[in-house]
């Protein structure tokens, strides 16, 4: 499937993920659209390269959890819609450690949209 030929974010509001994944982590509403801008930074930067990051925002990867978790349909059909393919997810702590290269090619794909440093950055999946 291609992806669309312009990046948009997931509606994650009127689809209730945002207020479900505040409510089940106990964020205030600034630590719920903080997760939401770095959740969508990380689904554009796949969208931009399907290569797996390794790093990503703790509280964003919360909210990947609830996307793909508790919206099953709506998160496979926003991913097929403009990704292209649906996006899986791998935990790689405690059972992996990205090596340095990892870390610094993840680093540079933030940085080129200056969204960096990323907060709370101890997660890493892709």
């Amino acid at each position: 499937m291609a992806k669309a030929p312009v990046f948009q974010p997931p509606d994650l509001i009127t689809n209730g993920c945002l207020a479900k994944a505040q409510s089940d982590n106990g964020w205030d509403a600034a630590q719920a659209d903080e997760a939401r801008i770095w959740y969508e930074h990380f689904l554009e930067l796949r969208w931009e390269d399907p290569a797996p990051l390794v790093v990503m925002d703790k509280n964003a990867d919360l909210l990947w959890h609830t996307h793909f978790k508790d919206f099953q349909t709506d998160y496979k059909s926003y991913c097929n819609a403009v990704i292209g393919t649906v996006l899986t997810h791998t935990t790689t702590t405690p059972t992996h450690t990205p090596t340095a290269g990892q870390m610094s090619a993840a680093e540079l794909r933030y940085k080129r949209h200056n969204w960096w440093p990323i907060p709370y950055s101890s997660t890493s999946c892709w």
